[in-house]
C-alpha cells in the first residue's frame, strides 16, 4: 500500500526545516558580528537579546564603515533610551544608502529574530563580497579537477567537507593534504577545513560542523563563509610588498574617514 504523506505533515516538515536553518543562521550571523566586534573587545552570545540596547549595533556600524556614528547612550537604562539608540543606528544605515525594509527601532528593541536576521544579511551584502551565484560558479571552477567534489548548491554540496578541502588545496596546496582528508569522516573533514582556514588564513569559524552533517544547511550561512574564505585566499596570492602597500593605504583611508567624521560631529555641536 502506498505510503502517502499528508499535506499537514509536509507543512510541519517545512516549518521544522526553516526553524533548523534559522537557528543555524542566527549562530552564523552572531559569529559574524563577533568577527567584527572583536576589535573592540566585544563578544556577543545572544544576538537577539544583546542587540536591544543599541550599543553593539552602533559599534558595528562604526567598524564596518570606518566612521564615527555620532552621539548615543552607551549605557541605556530605559526602553526610551534603547529606542533612541536603535533609531540612531537605523538613521546611520540610511545615511549610508543601506536599504532597509519594514524594520524600525521598536523591532530591534524587542529583539525580533526574523528582522534581526534580515538586517544582518543586508549589512553582509553591503560590506562583504557576497553574490551567491557568482560565488558558486567560482567554487565549481576551482574544484573542477577534483573527481570526488560535485558542487551544485549551497544546501548540501559543502556538507561533507570535500569541497572546502579542495578549495584550500587548490589555492594553497601546502595548507592541506587533500588525499589525506578523504580518509576522514565528514565531521572530522569539516573540522580540518575550518581549522586550516582559521589558523592559516585567519578565516573566522562562522560555521559549526555539527550543524552541517546530514542536514540541509542554511544557504546564507554557507555563502557567507565561502565568501570570507575566498577573500582570505585572494590575499595569499599577493606579494608581501603588495599586501603591505594595501594595508598601509587602507589604514590611511580609515584614519581619514574617522577624522572627517569627527570634524563633522564637532561642527554640528
Amino acid at each position: 500500500m502506498p505510503n502517502y504523506t499528508k499535506p499537514g505533515q509536509n507543512r510541519q516538515a517545512g516549518k521544522d526545516l526553516r526553524e533548523q536553518q534559522d537557528t543555524q543562521q542566527l549562530k552564523t550571523f552572531t559569529r559574524w558580528w563577533n568577527s567584527r566586534l572583536q576589535k573592540r573587545g566585544i563578544t556577543v552570545t545572544d544576538l537577539c537579546e544583546e542587540i536591544k540596547p543599541g550599543v553593539i549595533s552602533m559599534n558595528l556600524i562604526e567598524l564596518l564603515s570606518a566612521s564615527v556614528a555620532g552621539k548615543y547612550n552607551k549605557s541605556p537604562s530605559s526602553r526610551f533610551q534603547m529606542l533612541e539608540n536603535n533609531g540612531a543606528f537605523l538613521a546611520q544605515l540610511k545615511s549610508k544608502n543601506i536599504r532597509l525594509v519594514n524594520i524600525g527601532p521598536e523591532d530591534l528593541t524587542a529583539g525580533n529574530r526574523t528582522l534581526i536576521l534580515g538586517l544582518t544579511w543586508t549589512l553582509i551584502q553591503h560590506y562583504e563580497e557576497v553574490e551567491k551565484d557568482e560565488l558558486l560558479d567560482w567554487v565549481k571552477e576551482v574544484t573542477n579537477d577534483y573527481e570526488d567534489v560535485n558542487v551544485t548548491n549551497w544546501h548540501t554540496s559543502f556538507n561533507d567537507g570535500l569541497a572546502l578541502c579542495a578549495v584550500l588545496n587548490k589555492l594553497s596546496p601546502q595548507s592541506v593534504d587533500y588525499a589525506a582528508t578523504k580518509a576522514l569522516d565528514k565531521l572530522a573533514r569539516l573540522n580540518k577545513a575550518f581549522d586550516v582556514a582559521e589558523q592559516t588564513f585567519g578565516v573566522f569559524k562562522l560555521l559549526d560542523p555539527n550543524d552541517m552533517v546530514g542536514v540541509k544547511t542554511d544557504e546564507k550561512s554557507v555563502t557567507l563563509y565561502v565568501a570570507k574564505l575566498r577573500q582570505a585566499l585572494a590575499v595569499c596570492t599577493e606579494t608581501a610588498a603588495e599586501r603591505a602597500a594595501k594595508v598601509a593605504a587602507e589604514e590611511v583611508e580609515e584614519a581619514r574617514k574617522v577624522e572627517e567624521a569627527r570634524l563633522a560631529e564637532v561642527a554640528r555641536l
